[in-house]
């Protein structure tokens, strides 16, 4: 029986020996692993050019929200009592040239609120039209044939402008 038990205590011996040799290569392969990522990483910062002399951080900048630029469900619900909305469309000539109008009537003191609709945006493209709806009272029923501007007082069309030589007229000369 002696024999026996001597070589079950062998076997054991060597399972556990065997168990500390695979925890060994496991502990070793994480060792490896996490160096391997290390090095990675500092070869991509330094193509990055972070430890480049003269490296400059990049600064982050504050998120500045602008109501400047509304969606054409807006246009009847804004804040101001008295206000303009300009419809561009910045792939045409007028398009541009309406921006230059804005830019401008910004920079005068003392004016009305402006916010400009995008007419390329999926959400205008219904709206398009051969022809201007002066009389629409909400959105459902506007329609807008290029450069445009309305000026809405209280909710209501009291202004409507097609064309660029208008809405030079009405922004700048006055």
């Amino acid at each position: 029986m002696s024999k026996k038990n001597i070589k079950i205590n062998s076997k054991n011996i060597k399972s556990n020996e065997e168990v500390d040799v695979i925890k060994f290569v496991k502990i070793l392969c994480i060792v490896i692993g996490f160096c391997l990522i290390i090095y990675v990483v500092t070869i991509l910062l330094q193509k990055g050019g972070v430890f480049d002399e003269g490296y400059k951080k990049l600064d982050s900048v504050d998120a500045v929200i602008t109501h400047e630029d509304i969606l054409i469900g807006s246009v009847f619900n804004r804040s101001q009592s008295e206000y303009y909305v300009a419809f561009i469309d910045d792939k045409t000539s007028d398009g541009q040239f309406l921006q230059n109008i804005i830019n401008n009537y910004l920079k005068q003191d003392n004016v009305k609120a402006i916010y400009k609709v995008d007419m390329n945006s999926h959400f205008s493209l219904e709206h398009k039209s051969d022809e201007g709806n002066k009389g629409a009272n909400s959105v459902e029923n506007l329609k807008i044939n290029g450069a445009t501007l309305i000026k809405i007082s209280n909710g209501n069309i009291i202004t409507y402008l097609e064309g660029t030589d208008l809405i030079y007229d009405e922004l700048i000369k006055k």
